[in-house]
């Protein structure tokens, strides 16, 4: 299928909210699709993790996903990494996978709740793939603060942020700055130094 030239993609690792922010652009009446579903010729925006590079993502039962990237902007959507990469412990086997088709994670991955090391190296690997494509990047904690810069970076009317409610949530752990550390001094700095480049503070 062509793309549109007028497509934006919104991207980051998994579990930095594209399901949220998918969830409100169809709320404010943008044609937008999560992941690459639903994905039509009067789509706007795409807001996938999966689409940051190019490639097949492959489901099971031999279903698989061609990546499309003629997308007109790439914008990066981060949020704080001690809770993505919490968060990324509940990621399945065929989402690190994936990951791993680009970038280098030796450690061993498992159908459900990932290791921490993986997932720091996941964290790192991606959003450096990102940073090279992209054109612009938010803060997904400041997004109600910084909401006109955001209408304005993909190409809408200024407008109020819709009422969203509560965020798309699994349960699992909490990770402190030094835990990271005691798991892998090297990738924790990496991770504080990026976090901190993205405007993060601690």
């Amino acid at each position: 299928m062509q793309e549109s030239p007028e497509r934006i993609l919104i991207t980051g690792h998994p579990r930095s909210g594209t399901k949220f922010t998918a969830k409100m652009l169809k709320r404010m009446g943008y044609p937008t699709s999560y992941e690459g579903h639903s994905l039509g010729r009067k789509t706007r925006f795409v807001s996938s993790w999966k689409h940051a590079m190019p490639g097949v993502f492959e489901y099971r039962y031999f279903r698989k996903m061609k990546l499309d990237q003629d997308f007109a902007k790439v914008i990066h959507q981060v949020r704080h990494p001690l809770k993505v990469i919490a968060s990324s412990t509940t990621l399945f086997d065929l989402t690190i996978d994936h990951i791993k088709k680009h970038v280098d994670i030796p450690e061993e991955t498992v159908h459900k709740n990932q290791p921490l090391k993986l997932c720091m190296r996941s964290w790192i690997g991606w959003n450096k793939l990102i940073e090279e494509k992209a054109d612009w990047r938010y803060q997904l904690e400041e997004l109600r603060d910084i909401f006109p810069e955001f209408c304005r970076q993909i190409g809408i009317p200024e407008q109020p942020i819709p009422n969203m409610g509560k965020r798309n949530t699994r349960r699992h752990g909490d990770f402190t700055w030094d835990d990271l550390y005691r798991e892998d001094e090297a990738l924790a700095q990496e991770i504080r130094e990026m976090a901190q480049r993205y405007g993060y503070e601690d």
